[in-house]
């Protein structure tokens, strides 16, 4: 960037060039050096201090549905900072998803919200696949695989089968 200049000497430039006009020539030179620096901020990074006024200064400021839209799209996939390249598994797409939920719902709803085992209504209450949900992923999202265990039959079920 060459030397900093003195208070004085910045005072001077500025007093010489109040109310001069640059000619046309002068001007295509400026605009020549200022192409491809449009980011004068290019290299440098703010303060803490300044990072927290400006943090501040938007706290409480509502964004727009597009804002919000906007700012959501830039950080999808391959684009978010946590991206580690698609890891998520098929099963936990599936386990995710809104069918996944509609199958708890309608297995819970057929057996009135009643456990199979036991007896108990209501409570914490598991939807469980019959047919594995890894051996046989085409009946995953099937009503007829699914039965309802509250958490305790659950597990026991589990330790009764060998499974964690």
């Amino acid at each position: 960037m060459g030397k900093p200049l003195s208070k004085e000497h910045r005072e001077n430039i500025s007093k010489g060039n109040k109310g001069k006009r640059f000619s046309d020539e002068t001007k295509e030179k400026m605009s020549e050096a200022k192409r491809g620096k449009s980011n004068n901020w290019l290299g440098r990074k703010h303060s803490d201090e300044s990072k927290k006024k400006m943090s501040e200064a938007h706290t409480g400021k509502p964004q727009s549905e597009e804002h919000r839209r906007k700012n959501s799209e830039v950080r999808q996939g391959e684009k978010n900072h946590m991206w580690r390249g698609g890891l998520t598994s098929e099963a936990r797409k599936i386990r995710t998803s809104v069918a996944y939920e509609e199958w708890r719902k309608d297995v819970f709803n057929r057996d009135d919200y009643t456990c199979r085992e036991c007896g108990k209504r209501g409570g914490n209450l598991n939807a469980h696949h019959v047919l594995s949900f890894y051996k046989y992923k085409p009946l995953s999202l099937n009503i007829c695989n699914g039965i309802t265990l509250c958490a305790e039959c659950h597990v026991k079920y589990h330790k009764e089968e060998g499974y964690k």
